[in-house]
């Protein structure tokens, strides 16, 4: 029971440690999560309680911020995206500081990059089902004094 304990023990602190890794970033060390990976990488985690997005090409590391200067954002993550992305023209006057929307734009830098990438979140297949079933039931659930049978019909 002890060993069996300690394995499960080890393999929880191992599925934890490879969730997340600790990058360096202007001194402080962050464990962020990292959402799409290659020569693009796109990183998260909430730190301080809001969403810190970080983007990495060949080593080089980057905050994408959005600061707030007199009730205007200034959108400084839309031209440190278009920096990462020099050798290919992606437009990032639309994109959005959301996990979606930066996931998208990387996405879509692969898609111009290499034409055979396939980006495999996009091609889940999704399964429907519908069963049917029915039978004969003396109805156990209802007051049913003299215990008649009725048929049952549903589907699910």
């Amino acid at each position: 029971m002890k060993s069996l304990f300690t394995i499960f023990i080890t393999l929880f602190v191992f599925n934890l440690s490879s969730a997340q890794k600790n990058h360096t970033y202007q001194g402080d060390t962050y464990s962020l999560i990292k959402t799409v990976d290659g020569e693009l990488v796109l990183l998260y985690n909430i730190i301080d309680g809001r969403y810190r997005y970080f983007i990495a090409k060949n080593g080089e590391l980057e905050e994408l911020l959005n600061t707030k200067v007199d009730g205007e954002y200034k959108r400084e993550y839309q031209a440190t995206l278009q920096n990462f992305t020099s050798d290919k023209d992606i437009p990032t006057d639309r994109i959005n500081l959301t996990l979606a929307s930066l996931k998208e734009f990387t996405i879509q830098y692969y898609t111009l990059k290499d034409k055979s990438f396939e980006d495999l979140e996009s091609k889940r297949d999704y399964n429907f089902r519908l069963g049917f079933f029915g039978g004969i039931s003396n109805i156990i659930y209802t007051a049913n004094p003299t215990n008649e049978t009725a048929s049952l019909l549903g589907a699910e």
